[in-house]
């Protein structure tokens, strides 16, 4: 069984490695590249990575506050992010003169920072549930 962590770790590094050409793509002025690398950077990286951060968030917490632990940290996370990173972006793309390689930059130091706090939390798919009870599921393998 493979458990999220290696999953995450991969679609960062595809997401970080996606951008530059992501920008490229907006930059070309074609309508086509603008839209499949906007359907591109949602519908694959970013869904991709929606996955494995369900089965993780689900993990960190026990039955009887899991959803509530997992919505409020999932919650949080997003305004802190969704509000700030459109508003320092912008700022990037001033000081960068219009081009949008700060911002590159940026979302590196973000993936590099998703990446280390992945890789220092505990798997746990394998341990004993946090409500004292047996060993988590874990997927059959042939």
């Amino acid at each position: 069984a493979v458990g999220w962590l290696l999953v995450l770790m991969l679609w960062i590094q595809n997401g970080g490695l996606f951008l530059p050409a992501y920008f490229l793509a907006v930059n070309s002025g074609s309508p086509v590249l603008v839209v499949l690398a906007v359907v591109i950077g949602i519908n694959v990286f970013q869904d991709a990575m929606y996955g494995p951060q369900a089965a993780w968030f689900s993990e960190l917490f026990g039955t009887k506050v899991r959803y509530s632990g997992a919505s409020i940290g999932y919650q949080f996370g997003s305004v802190v992010s969704g509000g700030l990173a459109p508003l320092i972006a912008a700022a990037l793309l001033v000081a960068g003169g219009g081009s949008p390689w700060l911002i590159v930059l940026f979302f590196a130091g973000l993936s590099a920072l998703t990446a280390v706090s992945a890789y220092l939390a505990a798997e746990t798919y394998r341990l004993p549930s946090l409500d004292g009870g047996t060993l988590r599921p874990v997927a059959a393998t042939t």
